[in-house]
């Protein structure tokens, strides 16, 4: 029996392409890979990690959206960290023969960051907000899950490793009205979306200047999921 490497993913739009048949993993006599849909933040991200492993997971993959703190990222770049900081500081380096793996499948294909990112604990909603958590912490791009699924790795001695896309740019305002549509299990709750609108009108534009974002950042994920599964790098090295 191969390796069992559980990906945990805080929205069904970001693990969907990962379900699919032609694009979910190696070939089954190297690897079992399996998707978890934790729910966004930390705390659904510890959960999931932790019943992956309690299920038999030998290694776990963070994988979904992030938000650019680095100007220099677009929406569509892949942050392929090789360490994920949390946010009270710790610092959780990735498997790093299974990064090189990654990062061989995806770079010629895909814009890929290799700077770190780190541990938001909330949405980062506004530039100003972006801007003080890089200058507190250096790191090129944030997401709320990213750290605890590391931190279930560690305690568990099992490889890690991160894949995020990157939805908004560090200019980009996220406006209350897009978190109301996330929903706690990892769908997106249009009709959550269409009452916080109704409340907070002026918000449109902004939202309405996410989507391309959000479309560019779901095709990169589709791509890195069929470069990443054609060549097995889903898969850490035995």
């Amino acid at each position: 029996m191969g390796m069992r490497v559980d990906v945990v993913a805080a929205l069904h739009a970001e693990g969907r392409c990962l379900l699919s048949r032609r694009c979910a993993h190696a070939p089954a006599e190297e690897a079992s890979v399996r998707v978890r849909i934790a729910g966004a933040g930390p705390g659904n991200a510890e959960r999931a990690a932790r019943a992956a492993v309690a299920a038999g997971a030998r290694a776990l993959l963070s994988w979904g959206f992030a938000g650019a703190l680095d100007p220099r990222l677009r929406s569509g770049a892949i942050a392929l960290p090789p360490v994920v900081i949390a946010a009270d500081g710790e610092r959780f380096p990735v498997d790093a023969e299974w990064h090189r793996r990654l990062l061989a499948s995806l770079a010629p294909r895909l814009q890929v960051s290799t700077e770190p990112i780190g541990e938001a604990l909330r949405p980062l909603r506004g530039a100003g907000a972006k801007a003080a958590h890089r200058g507190a912490s250096a790191v090129a791009a944030v997401d709320m899950e990213s750290a605890a699924i590391a931190r279930v790795a560690r305690e568990a001695g099992i490889p890690f490793a991160a894949v995020r896309a990157v939805t908004d740019t560090v200019s980009r305002s996220v406006p209350g009205s897009a978190l109301a549509a996330l929903g706690p299990g990892g769908a997106l709750q249009p009709k959550a979306l269409l009452l916080a609108l109704a409340r907070r009108p002026r918000e449109l534009p902004a939202l309405a200047a996410l989507v391309p974002g959000f479309l560019l950042a779901r095709r990169a994920l589709r791509r890195a999921s069929l470069a990443a599964g054609a060549s097995g790098a889903l898969v850490p090295p035995s």
